[in-house]
């Protein structure tokens, strides 16, 4: 049991190394590179969603918090990334 938590926290501290690999924060400051950014936001929506799901059969409340937290911010990230391509559709 230990070993399948301290797996799913890799994946977590992965996620996060991942994090300063690509610079997201950098990224959306380029509008050349709003692709690229999406595919960044992507990867990391799909991991953070898998590692809560494993993580949840051990910690089922900090799981629940991450899916809600994570989930409250994906909405607002993701209504960001639209207006960017609503603005870009424009130009």
């Amino acid at each position: 049991m230990a070993d399948a938590i301290s797996e799913v926290f890799a994946l977590f501290r992965r996620c996060n190394k991942y994090i300063d690999e690509t610079t997201p924060w950098v990224l959306a400051k380029d509008e050349a590179q709003k692709d690229r950014l999406a595919e960044v936001l992507y990867n990391l929506t799909e991991s953070i969603t898998i590692g809560a799901s494993l993580l949840h059969p051990f910690l089922p409340e900090t799981a629940e918090k991450l899916w809600h937290s994570y989930r409250h911010h994906c909405v607002i990230l993701m209504s960001s990334i639209s207006l960017v391509c609503i603005r870009m559709e424009q130009k």
